[in-house]
């Protein structure tokens, strides 16, 4: 069908832009796929097939206030099941009646699926933030690290939280520190004008002998939006990528020891704004300890 609409509309000798074939956010090879790309330029040979990606997520950078209202709904209902994680996270629950909760708690509030809750959960700490939670109950000491996502109308938004059971090692709370002043950092470089590489140097500059501290930034809208920053940009369009006003990101850097074996990060939705970013959330920054 959209190949006889093009035919209707003259446009079988014009250059036409197809999203998805390369640099996209998330898929840098592309997530067209080839049987698509492959019938269009059969059906239509006299065309110029171009990449349209960029020009698509430029046109998504920059939210309007209706935008605006659902990614603070969105963050609304991330914030609310970090509440659950909280509420619910104890010794001996297992980790996936804690997850199921939370999830439940954002299709309860209205909030929309698919979406992501990036879970870690033991002690020593997981080497990666990026499980599924398994059936194993809980236990004094465990650190707990979890991206909770929540969709609101199609715009997601984010919150990541590290949570301890019990005390948290003094390591941590240094870990914390200094993630809470690149945080801040990050915040009053969030400016129109601003470059995604020149925020990710502020970041890699409070790196030295103890600790290693790397940016982790990426767009928030309706889906994996650009840019993305994780831990250093991707490629030169990423490095380069100027912000704007009203554009909104997920803003987490990470603070870890060199052997990357004890690792913390903290974030929310922000927009930028003039004087910098300002939060879509409400929830204080806090380590938090579950006694």
């Amino acid at each position: 069908m959209s190949i006889d609409r093009l035919r209707e509309l003259g446009l079988d000798r014009a250059r036409i832009g197809v999203t998805g074939l390369a640099g996209n956010t998330r898929f840098p090879e592309g997530i067209t796929p080839a049987g698509i790309l492959d019938g269009l330029v059969r059906a239509l040979p006299a065309a110029e097939i171009v990449d349209a990606n960029l020009l698509l997520e430029g046109a998504r950078f920059v939210k309007s206030t209706e935008e605006l209202a659902f990614l603070r709904k969105a963050e609304e209902l991330a914030e609310a099941s970090v509440d659950v994680l909280l509420r619910e996270a104890r010794p001996g629950v297992p980790e996936n009646v804690v997850y199921a909760r939370m999830l439940a708690d954002m299709v309860e509030r209205g909030g929309e699926v698919p979406t992501m809750i990036l879970w870690s959960a033991g002690w020593p700490q997981p080497p990666s933030a990026q499980y599924m939670p398994s059936l194993r109950p809980l236990r004094s000491g465990d650190v707990i690290s979890v991206v909770a996502e929540a969709r609101w109308a199609g715009y997601v938004a984010q919150n990541t939280q590290p949570v301890f059971l019990g005390r948290a090692p003094d390591i941590y709370r240094e870990l914390f520190n200094r993630q809470q002043e690149a945080i801040e950092r990050c915040y009053e470089a969030l400016r129109p004008g601003a470059t995604v590489g020149g925020i990710s140097d502020i970041v890699a500059a409070m790196s030295d002998e103890r600790l290693r501290c790397s940016l982790i930034m990426h767009g928030r809208g309706l889906g994996g939006d650009a840019p993305i920053n994780i831990h250093k940009p991707r490629d030169a369009i990423m490095r380069d990528w100027r912000i704007e006003a009203n554009a909104t990101f997920i803003v987490k850097p990470m603070i870890q020891t060199h052997d990357g074996s004890k690792r913390l990060y903290w974030g929310d939705t922000v927009v930028v704004g003039e004087r910098g970013a300002e939060r879509l959330g409400k929830r204080p920054a806090q380590l938090i300890e579950i006694s």
